[in-house]
């Protein structure tokens, strides 16, 4: 049974080194694979909740791992600028994510990735009270997500290097007055948060950087902040 994680894993390991080498179609084709797997796995274990009302450790790791491999096709199309795609997964992560289901996940990774590609979509909605995106009033939803965080790392993820990037990340793009101090929260944390977590932190901010370039859409504001943000973790990682 466990053996489908693993192959889940397996399957996303090779689906990102694709991606770098900008083989989108296989990246996509081997994250679907996994995501058939981890699919029919969670249809055979649904009803055995039907016995216990809630769902056990493993049917947990399954859904956890479906969310995973969901928002890692998210990303992979946000990279091939396929944006309303991008969307569609990372909400069908959060789908998982989402603290109304029964899976008892506390992450906020396709919480707030779901956002961010929203922005690649529409870089000006973040200055525009009431702007809908995809089906989401975006400065809303970046409030509800900047609650749900700082819920989650009062809680169980209050070391986690990722939750404390994910909640710099929302507000940088709300343009909070303390989103400096959160970005520092991150990068200065201690222990030191890893190569990996800045690195695609970074990675991020850097291509929503490009977007804003390329779109020539945002705010001067927005644009500064994304710009003074990048310029940080670079300064962070010696880059």
């Amino acid at each position: 049974m466990a053996d489908v994680i693993e192959s889940a894993r397996t399957l996303k390991s090779r689906a990102m080194d694709a991606r770098d080498d900008e083989d989108f179609e296989g990246a996509i084709s081997l994250l679907s694979q996994a995501r058939r797997e981890l699919e029919r796995e969670l249809h055979d274990l649904e009803p055995k909740r039907a016995d216990t009302g809630s769902p056990g450790r493993f049917e947990q790791e399954v859904a956890a791992q479906l969310a995973h491999i969901l928002g890692s096709m998210g990303g992979v199309y946000r990279r091939q600028k396929k944006y309303p795609a991008s969307i569609k997964f990372y909400d069908d992560g959060y789908n998982f994510e989402d603290p109304k289901a029964p899976y008892g996940i506390v992450n906020s990774y396709n919480l707030t990735q779901r956002l961010v590609s929203r922005v690649f979509l529409n870089p000006r909605a973040v200055d525009e009270p009431g702007s809908i995106v995809e089906g989401l009033p975006l400065k809303d939803a970046l409030e509800s997500a900047r609650r749900e965080i700082e819920r989650q790392r009062a809680g169980s993820r209050r070391e986690d290097e990722y939750a404390a990037a994910d909640l710099a990340i929302v507000a940088l793009l709300r343009g909070d007055v303390d989103w400096r101090d959160k970005l520092d929260d991150f990068l200065y944390s201690e222990p030191e948060p890893q190569p990996y977590a800045v690195q695609v932190t970074l990675d991020v901010l850097v291509e929503l950087q490009g977007r804003l370039a390329e779109t020539r859409e945002g705010s001067p504001e927005f644009r500064n902040r994304v710009a003074k943000a990048c310029d940080e973790i670079r300064r962070k990682i010696g880059a």
